[in-house]
């Protein structure tokens, strides 16, 4: 959204409410594993209108891009079990407020340091290998499953109870930081 206004407080505000928003998704997911609804919602809609306040229709447009973009980007991974439906909406919200360009900078900051989080868990708990096993086994079934038609892959729990699994609200948070304070990845 800063591309369609200017002034520091205009192009600032919505960065600072997606700080805010992420900083208490990170803390909650850290403490008690949930990204709370209470905050992703209000998150998005406040992304939104304020797309439309500051860019008007065009501003709304770019705010719901990056809400839907968001979405689409993590909505696989939850779908296979990688990781919860609090990480996709927040990620969603981060899209309104940030808007659709940012949005996917703000991904590949998340995987890259959700990746090298993960590695540094795994080498923590002595399950690496474990994880790169659960990595291709989780690829092999769903391939199977979605494109060869077969039935009975793995179930997601199989995957996640052998090598561990991370809060990636932190690894979201993190990549926001991360695309604020160094801006487009590519």
């Amino acid at each position: 959204m800063g591309d369609l206004v200017r002034g520091p407080f205009t192009i600032q505000l919505p960065a600072i409410l997606a700080a805010i928003a992420a900083t208490v998704c990170m803390v909650t997911d850290l403490l008690r594993r949930r990204i709370p609804n209470v905050v992703t919602f209000p998150a998005a809609a406040i992304g939104l209108v304020l797309g439309l306040g500051l860019g008007g229709w065009k501003g709304f447009l770019l705010s719901a891009g990056g809400l839907a973009v968001g979405f689409a980007l993590m909505i696989l991974p939850y779908y296979v079990g990688g990781m919860g439906a609090g990480d996709v909406k927040l990620m969603a919200a981060l899209g309104a407020l940030m808007g659709l360009a940012a949005i996917v900078q703000i991904f590949l900051y998340t995987a890259i340091i959700g990746g090298v989080i993960a590695v540094i868990s795994a080498l923590s708990r002595g399950t690496l290998k474990r994880a790169f096993r659960n990595i291709f086994d989780w690829t092999t079934s769903l391939v199977l499953q979605r494109v060869g038609g077969v039935r009975g892959g793995l179930k997601d729990t199989q995957l996640a109870h052998t090598a561990g699994m991370i809060p990636y609200g932190v690894a979201i948070a993190l990549g926001l930081f991360a695309y604020l304070a160094f801006g487009r990845i590519i």
